[in-house]
C-alpha cells in the first residue's frame, strides 16, 4: 500500500495517512459473542474447542484485513475513510461472525442424506 509506511507502537504513519490502533480496533467484543455462541453450541467437548479455537482465530484474520483495508481507504480514498471505520467495517465483522457460527453449527450438524431412509422408517 504505502512502502514509506512505519509503524510505531499503536500507530502506522504514512505519508498521506496515519492511524491509531486503539483498544476497541481488536474485535475482542465480536470473538467474545462468536465463542460464548459456540461454546454453547451441543457439540462434544474436544471438537467445541477446536471449533472455538479456528472460529476465533478466523475473524482475527479478518480484522488485520479490515486494519488494512481501512489503512488503504485512508490513503487511497479519504472520504470514504469515516464511513467505512464507524459502519462498514464493524458491521463487515459481525456479519462475518455470523457467517463462521452458521457454517461451523451446519457442519456441526450435516442434514441427513436424500439416499437414507429417515430414522424409524421401514420398507
Amino acid at each position: 500500500f504505502d512502502p514509506h509506511a512505519v509503524a510505531s507502537g499503536n500507530r502506522i504513519n504514512g505519508q498521506t495517512f496515519s492511524m491509531s490502533i486503539v483498544k476497541t480496533c481488536d474485535a475482542m467484543e465480536v470473538n467474545i459473542l462468536l465463542a460464548a455462541a459456540l461454546a454453547g453450541f451441543p457439540i462434544p467437548f474436544l471438537r467445541r474447542l477446536v471449533t472455538v479455537f479456528a472460529s476465533v482465530l478466523s475473524l482475527v484474520l479478518l480484522n488485520v484485513i479490515r486494519l488494512c483495508v481501512l489503512y488503504w481507504l485512508g490513503s487511497h480514498a479519504p472520504a470514504w475513510f469515516e464511513r467505512a471505520h464507524e459502519i462498514l467495517a464493524p458491521l463487515f465483522m459481525v456479519v462475518c461472525a455470523l457467517a463462521i457460527f452458521l457454517a461451523a453449527t451446519i457442519r456441526a450438524n450435516p442434514r441427513p442424506s436424500a439416499n437414507r431412509a429417515p430414522t424409524g422408517a421401514t420398507s
